[in-house]
């Protein structure tokens, strides 16, 4: 092979070498990222009633009480009527084996009500496994014997007050979903004892035009829930449209593709005669001593249509929980997670988005302090910052304006913070030299700065994550982006309880 052969093979095989690279970016790894465990040997069953080939879309997460039980949800053709799930100990033999069937319900989203685009109809299944055995690690695997998902490895909280992590993010609003793999990794390799994600919503950007952001989504999301769960609050990209045209005409309320691709235990607030599998709705979970409440700002009364949310029925559910919460002495901590912050981030007007801060803040605000909530994680703001303890006081109703309320800093008070982004949209601070062509901080109902952003950070970039180690005395909170050494805050909480 003379020389001009030989550079124009070996120019053809890089060219062959970068596209298959860049094919690896778009569709993500094949292998999970931690090393896969030693796969379970599955007895071979031919009289299990179920069917159907291997599940797709697969999603886990908590029960209200995880040192007992977990949730799984999947998706089959619509020719699949029944499938199964089996689990076992880790260790454990195959007599052990648990087989449980669940029967799919089918969804035609585009013969709802509200069109939500043209996904395709399918059965999802979804499961609640009980009657585990409290710190032990499970194998399980979805499906049926005409096809198998991979092995799942879950474990149980230890329902005591034992050290644990688990970390927070928000606002991924991606198709490919690169750079929140990128984040979790980091989190994972930053502390190998996170046992779950926290998302403070918006998975998606625009699920109503690009179909493919849930479903990319899951993909990503099984690189680590095969392991490790990611608990998600739906955010205002994770709800329906009026239509294309107006991105801010959201139907408040409503969440048929979000509950469709994501699971939760069904605690949340009774929406009447509103309540069904495709509203928005609020979950909360215990994890070892810790509450954790995934407040969701679109479950509100409203049934259908773009009008200003109402947020009195789930108000009186969240108090409830936390009145319960402190009669029986659950928790040690209370951790909130919500999509909008109480106060803007960015120092941005609310005045095109009625249904931002006031109303959530008026709405929630007092209750956390009421209760002495630890800690209300938000997204939405694609920046990252922290507030000092604040306790919110006296009479908050509608869209209380800021001048209008109470607020004390005091130790005992809440910390709020927005988590940043784990997603391409980096927002920076008005106000500020990274920002210099912005409006400057209006004076209205939506600023508290800096008594409620005292700590902020104007470096942003995509990747921020928020780790949050629990022990018995204190919850030590670290927040990091990914690829810099450098923490963006630290801070502790001591124990209230």
């Amino acid at each position: 092979m003379n020389k001009i052969k030989l550079w124009a093979f070996i120019s053809i095989m890089i060219s062959f070498s970068l596209i298959f690279a860049v094919c690896e970016v778009e569709n993500g790894p094949s292998t999970p990222p931690e090393e896969p465990e030693e796969p379970f040997e599955w007895p071979v069953f031919e009289d299990i009633d179920a069917e159907g080939g291997v599940p797709y879309h697969i999603t886990n997460n908590f029960a209200q009480d995880s040192s007992s039980a977990f949730l799984v949800q999947w998706h089959n053709d619509t020719n699949v009527a029944k499938q199964a799930l089996q689990i076992v100990t880790r260790n454990g033999n195959a007599e052990d084996i648990r087989t449980i069937i669940a029967e799919g319900i089918t969804w035609n989203p585009t013969k709802t009500p509200t069109d939500v685009g043209p996904y395709e109809s399918r059965n999802i299944f979804k499961i609640e496994i009980t009657d585990l055995n409290p710190n032990t690690r499970y194998v399980y695997r979805i499906g049926s014997p005409e096809g198998w998902s991979q092995d799942f490895f879950h474990l149980t909280s230890s329902g005591t007050n034992a050290n644990f992590s688990f970390t927070v993010a928000a606002d991924s609003q991606d198709n490919v979903f690169n750079q929140m793999r990128s984040t979790f990794r980091a989190a994972n390799e930053f502390d190998a004892n996170n046992r779950f994600f926290l998302i403070a919503g918006d998975i998606s950007d625009y699920p109503q035009e690009n179909t493919s952001e849930f479903p990319n989504y899951t993909k990503v999301a099984n690189d680590f829930n095969i392991r490790t769960p990611i608990a998600v609050t739906q955010g205002n990209h994770d709800t329906y449209l009026v239509n294309t045209s107006n991105r801010d005409g959201y139907v408040f309320g409503s969440a048929e593709v979000f509950n469709s691709f994501v699971t939760f235990p069904e605690n949340g607030w009774n929406q009447g005669a509103h309540h069904g599998p495709h509203r928005s709705k609020s979950y909360y979970f215990y994890y070892n001593k810790v509450l954790i409440i995934m407040l969701n700002t679109f479950a509100t009364q409203n049934a259908t249509g773009p009008a200003e949310p109402v947020h009195t029925a789930q108000a009186a559910w969240l108090r409830e929980i936390l009145q319960h919460d402190k009669d029986n002495q659950l928790s040690k901590y209370i951790i909130v997670v919500t999509h909008i912050p109480f106060f803007a981030g960015r120092g941005s007007s609310n005045n095109n988005e009625p249904w931002l801060m006031a109303p959530t803040r008026a709405a929630y605000g007092k209750i956390l302090s009421d209760f002495d909530v630890d800690i209300c994680f938000f997204g939405h703001d694609h920046v990252y910052t922290r507030s000092e303890p604040i306790k919110i006081t006296g009479t908050t109703t509608g869209n209380t304006r800021l001048q209008d309320m109470d607020f004390f800093d005091t130790p005992n008070g809440t910390i709020y913070s927005i988590a940043g982004s784990i997603g391409p949209k980096i927002y920076a601070f008005r106000n500020h030299p990274s920002n210099p062509n912005a409006p400057p901080v209006p004076t209205d109902s939506n600023t508290y700065i800096p008594q409620s952003w005292p700590v902020r950070t104007d470096q942003q970039s995509p990747g921020m994550f928020v780790n949050v180690k629990v022990t018995s005395q204190k919850l030590i909170v670290t927040a990091r982006r990914v690829g810099v050494t450098q923490p963006l805050d630290t801070y502790e909480v001591m124990a209230k309880r």
